[in-house]
């Protein structure tokens, strides 16, 4: 799941369905439970991978960039405690939509629903087109935490991040900018 090795996913079922069928096979109810549920747990893991719901490119309408910046963006969020490599169901058809830059896409998420991860897929591919990003946030104390979250995401992949925060409360460096 970190580094999208389908063989060893596959490998990995594999392995379960046969210690479902010994377990079944001598009557071990409690490990035939828990390696079909594993089973079941990885297909949803795999199937919602950032491996998987991005596409890998160049290719079709996507840059030349893209497949370079796609592999370091997965892998740097791999590699986080914990990793960030799978989509909520709640983000799967906009992660789906991100891609295209001639989509419209607003999300209305609660909060904490993986608003922020939408953003950085769209910002990826924006990147990919070497375009700028502007990131609008409602509130200052929010917009500190999301230069923080994007710069933890695009800062290893080559890219600057910076604020202006305004307002009230705005500082004269703030404003000077």
């Amino acid at each position: 799941l970190l580094n999208g090795g389908r063989r060893r996913y596959e490998a990995a079922v594999a392995a379960l369905g046969e210690l479902v069928v010994g377990a079944a096979g001598v009557g071990n109810v409690p490990v035939w439970w828990v390696a079909t549920l594993t089973v079941h747990l990885l297909g949803d893991l795999w199937d919602r991978c950032l491996h998987n719901q991005l596409p890998e490119g160049p290719g079709g309408d996507l840059p030349e960039r893209w497949g370079d910046l796609r592999r370091d963006f997965i892998a740097q969020l791999a590699v986080r405690t914990p990793p960030h490599v799978d989509l909520w169901p709640s983000q799967l058809e906009a992660a789906r939509r991100s891609i295209d830059p001639e989509d419209d896409l607003v999300i209305a998420l609660p909060t904490s629903a993986g608003k922020t991860k939408i953003a950085e897929l769209c910002i990826l591919r924006t990147l990919a087109d070497d375009k700028r990003v502007v990131y609008v946030t409602p509130l200052r104390a929010l917009s500190a935490q999301v230069e923080r979250v994007l710069a933890r995401s695009f800062v290893p992949l080559g890219a600057a991040v910076t604020s202006l925060y305004g307002a009230i409360g705005s500082s004269s460096v703030d404003e000077q900018t």
